[in-house]
Parts: C-alpha cells; structure tokens; sequence
C-alpha cells in the first residue's frame, strides 16, 4: 500500500512539476499527504482545553466572588434591611 500511495504522489509531483524534485521535497509532500488523510491532527483541541479551565478558574476567582458577595447578597430576602 506505501508503494502505491509513493507511486501516485510521484505521478501527481510528475503531472504539476515540470523540473524534477529532490527526495527531501518528495518526502516533505508526502509527509504533508498523510497528515491532510489523517485528518489534519493537531494539539489544538488541547490548547483550547487548557485555555477554557484557565478563563473558567479566574472567572470564578474574580467574577463569581464578586457576584456572591454583592449580588447574590442584596437579592436575597433575608438578607435585605428592615426584612425580619
């Protein structure tokens, strides 16, 4: 199956390259090919990850504290002055 694959790259290089190409550069396509057939693997569903439980933490660092300690205060009844 490799060799069939090698084959077609160097057909489709052949077809689209006049000039002939180096080993390095047919290699380089190649490695390109198989990661475009991968599915284009990457490590940014990771990052994005990592970023999201960062922003939630400071989120509830800074925004939640204050919303706790100000809002959810003055909007509960038994909290409120005058109530009893």
């Amino acid at each position: 199956m490799a060799k069939k694959a090698k084959e077609k790259a160097s057909e489709i290089i052949a077809t689209h390259y006049p000039q002939p190409l180096s080993d390095e550069q047919i290699r380089e396509i190649e490695t390109v090919r198989r990661w475009i057939e991968a599915g284009v693997p990457s490590d940014k569903e990771a990052i994005i990850a990592a970023q999201t439980k960062e922003e939630t933490a400071r989120f509830e660092e800074l925004v939640l504290s204050i919303l706790r300690d100000e809002v959810f205060l003055l909007n509960d009844p038994a909290s409120r002055l005058g109530s009893e």
